[in-house]
């Protein structure tokens, strides 16, 4: 060496400023870095577990390794600057041309190495110097240096070294100052287990510094490695380099290789890349890598070129490698800007892998599902793992994933795609409870309204809306419903959120899914126990839910079987031996009842099965026919419901008129809804139904009387409007003869004589609220407010086979003059034939066009003598009565003037006693008593009285007048008895 730098003093400057770089503080911070390396080298090429002690002492630095010995070629590479003994070793795990033991001269001017047992070598500033010196051609540029000579250019020998026990090779570093033996301290507080991470050859690494003594193991598998506890894994490549890469490059190898760690924890930061040593090239992804492309000669920076390319390029496939080997793979997909153009080389190959890499539990990304569910994805994916491949993990939905995520191509599935995955499975009844408890907090509730439901039934069923939930106290048995009965393993409160009804009995017989079969339920034939399973679940639901046909009339359409086979609606069946069996008409059309083990009496009688008389209960009727809908059983199946329907309509309208006018002039309205003026509504209707099957009525009124349930049905009457009418059940008997053959109106109750003789005694044993619903009469002042009944009593009045009093009849035509004197509009037909009195004396009936009113009492002797017969009633009432039985009043038929009389003076007796005029004509021939003509009087001696008394308006003296004529003289006395009449 020192021969060549006599010849050729540019080769001295050239290892002189070579070596001034390399102890320069660049290299200052590889100094362990460098000690590793050679260490790791040395323990692959003696094919021994590497291990290296650094150890810092007051005076040196010691670093003692395990493996091959300090060989003459490794002195000659330590001593020769860019050559190496490596050729040939795996680049895989060593390094290559550089200046790596150079870096010791940033701590010593005289560093040794040697092997135990062998002799040393040493290198050393000072006497490198002193023979230098000695050369003229370099004097020049060792004084212009200072003195500075390459320090590692000429090796010394030495004595053997004392080598650590345990190791086979030590290097010694005497500090060159305080300063060296500082910055020594500080590299070795600083140096990592990453050091045995990327130097695979080192197994122990042993820091025996003044701030303590650090001992870090590794040991490698072939997943990886455990560090210090902690698990790396690795993903490793290597292969040859193609020829035309590594030509004209220096330091190129002919084979590359690239080495990725990661934490199997994923707690790793970025860092830099290694070639194997520790570049100045960040890296954005966080794992440890490696890779032999070319550096620059201070082995900080990536030489870009062909070759740095391809092997870049190869460390895309060892990152997406190592990321599928994560438990979280997602930190080293490549998102948003690179740290440099090495870094960005690097991600971009690592995306151009990732997509067709299986770094997802095995599978590639667009494999992969994830659930972006919110608060129900980790419910959900624990409920689905076995059903979804490759479904990922719920906190993988969190945004700071997604970019990530969607680089990797993985499906997102919202709330709709998973109730679209689950429509496709069919899994028993628990396993939906789970799914449904697993999305009860998914955020989109109408894409869940599609979700399956299993039903009681086994079938499965795509909807929530419309489910009914098995409710507390729901009996079993009903499975033969139509109807989308959750199976109850599978319900859960998130149906009810959905829609779905919570099935109770009532619930249940309110689907019109049931309501449909039970109407369909006749349609077939067949009486074996299997298909009355409908029939038999119906009766099981009637019992929880206390219903009856009475309240749901369609009920009585269920099919059930009868005596001597066959099926029929509930309805048109009689319980055998019951109490209505005895009193249907045979012809009637009702069938018996073969009652099955599972149908009580009870159940059987709310089905609508005849009894006892069955009840029928609507709300909310139209009182107009039109309104009812033709395909339900109701109202107009009974007997006459229309015309009933009519007579309420009748009774709505006479309380509308009764209540028409205010004082403010507002019409009232009946039931104060404008939108029925007329109360064309029955709010509530309760009735018998069947009676027009009964053959004994008598003997089914008995009945309905004794029970309370259906005597209310009888006196209870129906609202309409602001008024009431009779109900149906009363109405309908009303019509027909059911108090021992007689109709109820032909029937009055004891108590009013006004009615005695006209109709019959009510017969004994029910009481008197029931009869008078029934129609029977109780009393005349209420039959006479009436206009039907009125009209039957005047026609009771004139029938030849009663035999009214006289003054029954004059109380009678009274009081029904009375009750219609203003409102003959809407007063009853005339009758015609009334009670009257005849000419000779008689009550009879006669026809109304031979009897009158008298309204005058001097044309009642012309009547008479006409052989007119005459009503007995007072002359105040005689306009009334005329009008509204449309007889003539006397007074306005014609009769002869009288002729001229005497003027008369009226006696002053008379006079005094009555007033009225002062003088009459008298007339003995006149032919009647008297006459009041013209406003004069006309009378005989004897009619001067009565005369008189019409004439002053003082018709009540008439009896009095008539004593003062015939006895003057008692005028004192008789006056006085008159005064003490009322």
């Amino acid at each position: 060496m020192l021969a060549g730098w006599a010849a050729t003093p540019a080769r001295f400057r050239e290892d002189a400023n070579a070596e001034q770089d390399a102890a320069g503080a660049g290299y200052a911070d590889r100094l362990v870095i460098e000690l590793a390396q050679n260490a790791a080298d040395a323990a692959v090429s003696g094919a021994v577990p590497g291990r290296l002690l650094l150890r810092w002492t007051p005076d040196r630095l010691i670093a003692a390794n395990t493996g091959a010995p300090l060989t003459d070629a490794g002195v000659l590479a330590l001593s020769t600057l860019r050559a190496s003994a490596k050729r040939g070793v795996d680049t895989a795990v060593v390094g290559r041309f550089g200046v790596g033991f150079a870096a010791v001269l940033a701590v010593t001017d005289s560093p040794s190495a040697g092997s135990a047992g062998a002799p040393g070598v040493a290198f050393s500033a000072a006497q490198t110097a002193a023979l230098v010196a000695e050369l003229p051609s370099v004097a020049a540029d060792l004084a212009a240096r200072g003195g500075h000579v390459p320090v590692l250019r000429l090796p010394f020998g030495c004595p053997p070294l004392a080598v650590p026990a345990g190791y086979d090779t030590v290097v010694e570093l005497p500090w060159r100052d305080a300063a060296a033996s500082g910055l020594a301290r500080e590299l070795l507080a600083g140096a990592g287990p990453e050091l045995l991470l990327m130097l695979p050859g080192l197994e122990q690494l042993i820091v025996d510094g003044p701030d303590g003594r650090r001992d870090m193991r590794c040991s490698w598998d072939a997943e990886g490695a455990l560090l210090d506890g902690r698990r790396w894994l690795l993903a490793a490549a290597a292969g040859p380099l193609p020829a035309d890469l590594v030509a004209g490059v220096e330091s190129a190898a002919d084979r590359w290789a690239v080495r990725a760690l990661a934490p199997a924890d994923g707690q790793l930061a970025a860092g830099v890349l290694w070639a194997p040593t520790p570049t100045d090239e960040p890296l954005s992804l966080p794992v440890l890598l490696a890779a032999s492309v070319p550096l620059e000669p201070t082995r900080r920076r990536v030489v870009r070129g062909p070759l740095a390319d391809f092997v870049l390029a190869r460390a895309g496939g060892v990152i997406a490698e190592l990321a599928g080997r994560l438990p979280d793979p997602l930190p080293l997909v490549p998102t948003g800007l690179g740290a440099g153009d090495v870094d960005a080389a690097i991600r971009r190959a690592v995306s151009a892998a990732l997509p067709d890499a299986p770094v997802l539990r095995g599978r590639r990304g667009r494999d992969c599902v994830l659930l972006e569910l919110g608060a129900a994805g980790e419910a959900t994916v624990a409920l689905l793992a076995e059903e979804i491949d490759g479904l990922l993990p719920a906190d993988w939905a969190a945004p700071v994933r997604a970019t990530a995520l969607r680089a990797l191509g993985v499906r997102r599935w919202g709330t709709a795609d998973v109730v679209e995955f689950l429509a496709g499975l069919h899994r028993p009844p628990p396993f939906w409870a789970r799914a449904y408890a697993a999305l009860a907090q998914a955020p989109d509730r109408e894409a869940l309204a599609a979700l399956p439901v299993p039903l009681a039934d086994g079938r499965l069923v795509t909807g929530v809306r419309g489910a009914l939930l098995p409710g507390e106290g729901l009996p079993p048995g009903l499975a033969a419903l139509p109807v989308r009965l959750v199976h109850p393993d599978a319900a859960h409160p998130l149906l009810a959120q959905l829609g779905a009804v919570p099935a109770t009995p009532a619930g249940l017989l309110a689907d019109p899914a049931v309501r449909e079969a039970v109407e369909a339920s006749t349609a077939g034939e067949d009486t074996e126990e299997g298909d009355l399973a409908l029939a038999r679940a119906i009766c099981t639901l009637v019992r929880a839910a206390g219903a009856s046909a009475a309240d749901q009339p369609w009920l009585a359409a269920l099919a059930l079987p009868t005596v001597g086979g066959g099926r029929e609606a509930a309805g048109d069946l009689l319980w055998p031996d019951g109490p209505m069996a005895a009193l249907i008409d045979p012809a009637a059309g009702f069938a018996v009842l073969d009652p099955p083990d599972w149908l009580d009496r009870e159940t059987a009688a709310a089905l609508g099965v005849l009894d006892r008389p069955a009840l029928l209960r609507l709300t909310e009727v139209p009182l107009d026919p039109d309104r009812h809908d033709p395909d339900r059983p109701g109202l107009l199946d009974l007997d006459g419901a229309e015309d009933w329907l009519a007579a309420c309509a009748a009774a709505a309208r006479s309380a509308h008129g009764a209540n028409s006018a205010r004082p403010d002039g507002d019409p009232a309205r009946p039931d104060g809804d404008p939108a029925h003026p007329d109360g064309d509504v029955l709010p509530d209707v309760v009735a018998v139904r069947d009676l027009d099957a009964v053959a004994d009525l008598p003997a089914l009124l008995r009945l309905l009387a004794a029970d309370p349930q259906l005597r209310a049905a009888i006196v209870e009457p129906v609202r309409v409007g602001s008024g009431h009418a009779p109900s149906y059940t009363a109405w309908w008997l009303g019509r027909h003869p059911v108090l021992d053959g007689a109709l109820p109106a032909d029937c009055a109750l004891p108590g009013d004589p006004l009615l005695a003789g006209l109709f019959r005694p009510a017969p004994a044993g029910f009481d008197g609220q029931l009869l008078r619903a029934l129609g029977v009469r109780s009393a005349a002042a209420e039959l006479v407010a009436d206009p039907d009944a009125c009209g039957d009593l005047l026609d009771r009045l004139a029938d030849a086979e009663a035999a009214p009093t006289r003054a029954q009849s004059r109380e009678l035509y009274l009081l029904a003059a009375r009750a219609w004197a203003h409102r003959l509009d809407q007063a009853p037909d005339p009758p015609l034939a009334v009670r009257a009195v005849t000419p000779d004396g008689r009550l009879a009936a006669v026809p109304s066009a031979q009897a009158v009113v008298v309204d005058r009492p001097d044309v009642l002797p012309l009547v008479l003598a006409a052989g007119r017969a005459v009503l007995p009633v007072p002359l105040s009432a005689a306009p009334d009565v005329a009008a509204l039985l449309e007889l003539d009043l006397a007074g306005e038929l014609y009769w002869p003037r009288p002729g001229p009389g005497v003027r008369t003076p009226v006696p002053a007796v008379l006079h005094e006693a009555a007033g009225g005029p002062e003088f009459y004509q008298a007339d003995e021939q006149l032919g009647v008593p008297w006459r009041w003509v013209d406003g004069e009087l006309h009378a005989t001696a004897a009619g001067l009285p009565a005369g008189l008394a019409w004439a002053a308006g003082a018709w009540s003296l008439r009896h009095l007048l008539t004593q003062l004529a015939a006895a003057p003289a008692n005028a004192v006395a008789l006056r006085l008895e008159a005064d003490l009449d009322g």
